[in-house]
């Protein structure tokens, strides 16, 4: 693609995007279900049906509050409350999670954990954002609370957390959905609710209505709504968004072993996708997820620049991202049905608009549409703008000296990338 079919493909673009380094992190209102295995008992008192308070010291809703016996096992729960969202083009999340005993991570803080009193009772958080195809972490995989924090039997004896669910603050539980291992009526892929206390089991979901087979078994899950409801569903709708974590031997877990290991699965609505592959949840090739909970990604809301009606996103991503990925990630967006693009700065109006309302990005560092794509050797000449907006406003930062990185082809034209290390370079500056 020529430079003239380029800008002819950005001419009808208006909403204009930031990508930045910086994230917040918030605390996680969680109740935890716990799972004990026979052959490395823990002291908790606990049973496998118990659901409990975020604190791990004492019991939230016990097995018989939904309709089992001390018996059952339950393999996974929701509060029908998480924040996630159905995938499309894009899709930002932040999940908390727990690992299953033996995992050992793929280095960072899990394999940290690992090497230390254990992995298996911790609850661990990441932030990514899936677009065309790709996972990148807006925020490495991070520990929420080690396993003796909220009062569970760190190794040696390691105790398994095996579910984690998102709960409004003052919620009675109910109603709760959850999976169950090895019972004689139900299957472990089907979902089931309960709606009050001690009433009896009812199926939520069965395993073919969620696209799953006969050998599935669902190891951790997550139940939202989109638009949100007032409340947790009824049942399934259209507004109804379910991911869960399978077991390594399900044979529907494919789609996430083929992309390196276990994995988070969008399997209603549509078909299945994979929303979290084991590289961004910091897994080696045989770890395994055993509870997944949906949190609010803080990616925050567009910001409306009344001046010329364009919206504008600051999206944080820790560690730094390559231009051209940023580019990607820019384009891969939609909002108000409107696709995205970098930002471009064309008036004094519009920079001072952004460094109003974006001042840690500014701070920071942020990327911009402009590429520089001639033979150009002077550092200020010959840049255009990705949009095909004319180069008329200029605004270059008069305390920085010029670096430039190694020439990149950009659609059949040289051009300049900015690396991460250039963080105040070959773009233009809000100041």
């Amino acid at each position: 693609m020529n430079i003239e079919n380029l800008i002819q493909r950005y001419r009808t673009l208006a909403l204009r995007l930031t990508i930045v380094a910086c994230f917040m992190t918030a605390s996680l209102p969680l109740f935890a279900q716990i799972e004990f295995s026979i052959a490395r008992p823990a002291v908790e008192p606990w049973s496998g049906a118990d659901i409990l308070l975020p604190n791990g010291a004492a019991v939230h809703l016990s097995a018989a509050n939904l309709g089992l016996n001390a018996t059952d096992e339950v393999n996974a729960f929701s509060f029908g409350d998480d924040e996630i969202e159905p995938l499309g083009i894009y899709n930002f999340s932040r999940v908390a999670y727990s690992v299953q005993r033996g995992s050992q991570g793929s280095g960072g803080v899990i394999t940290a954990q690992a090497q230390g009193n254990g992995a298996a009772g911790d609850i661990f958080q990441v932030s990514v954002v899936g677009y065309q195809g790709n996972f990148l972490n807006l925020v490495r995989p991070q520990l929420v609370s080690d396993a003796s924090i909220h009062n569970l039997t760190p190794a040696p004896g390691e105790t398994e957390l095996d579910g984690l669910s998102l709960v409004q603050p003052g919620s009675a539980g109910f109603p709760i959905y959850f999976t169950l291992r090895g019972h004689a009526t139900w299957g472990p892929a089907d979902i089931l609710m309960v709606t009050a206390p001690g009433a009896a089991p009812q199926i939520f979901a069965t395993t073919a209505q969620l696209g799953l087979v006969a050998g599935d078994e669902i190891d951790a899950l997550a139940i939202g709504t989109v638009p949100r409801a007032a409340g947790p569903p009824a049942g399934l709708g259209p507004n109804v968004v379910i991911w869960v974590s399978l077991t390594r031997t399900s044979p529907s877990g494919a789609i996430a072993t083929a992309a390196g290991g276990d994995g988070i699965i969008q399997v209603y609505p549509g078909a299945h996708q994979l929303v979290m592959d084991a590289n961004v949840l910091g897994l080696n090739l045989v770890d395994e997820l055993d509870a997944i909970t949906g949190l609010d990604p803080g990616v925050g809301e567009p910001v409306l620049n009344p001046e010329n009606g364009n919206l504008y996103l600051s999206i944080p991503v820790e560690g730094g991202i390559t231009w051209d990925d940023s580019r990607q990630l820019a384009e891969a967006l939609i909002i108000n049905g409107v696709p995205g693009h970098l930002a471009t700065i064309t008036t004094q109006q519009e920079q001072e608009f952004l460094a109003d309302s974006f001042p840690d990005a500014c701070n920071n560092g942020f990327y911009l549409g402009g590429v520089q794509c001639t033979d150009e050797t002077t550092p200020a000449a010959g840049w255009i703008w990705t949009t095909g907006e004319p180069w008329n406003y200029v605004y270059w930062r008069p305390s920085r000296a010029w670096r430039l990185s190694e020439r990149e082809d950009f659609s059949g034209e040289s051009a300049f990338r900015r690396e991460n290390e250039f963080k105040d370079l070959v773009l233009l500056s809000v100041l």
